[in-house]
């Protein structure tokens, strides 16, 4: 019994530090989105919104990011 209890403990364990993990990817990834984001509401205001989407649009490519349209 002890033995189930152990290895029960450390898969929860491992699946604990996954999920640690991947949060801070997120947390990084939010943080590059947030940097990108503040260039290219100032590029729409002092230029057009069809040139600032088009920048959003490359640096969210270079990350590796597809946004999909919501209805």
């Amino acid at each position: 019994m002890l033995h189930i209890q152990g290895l029960c403990t450390k898969i929860v364990y491992e699946e604990w530090v996954k999920g640690l993990n991947e949060s801070f990817k997120l947390k990084n990834k939010s943080q590059q989105l947030l940097e990108m984001a503040k260039p290219g509401v100032k590029q729409a205001v002092e230029t057009d919104k069809a040139t600032a989407t088009t920048w959003i649009n490359q640096q969210l490519k270079a990350l590796g990011i597809t946004l999909t349209a919501t209805t």
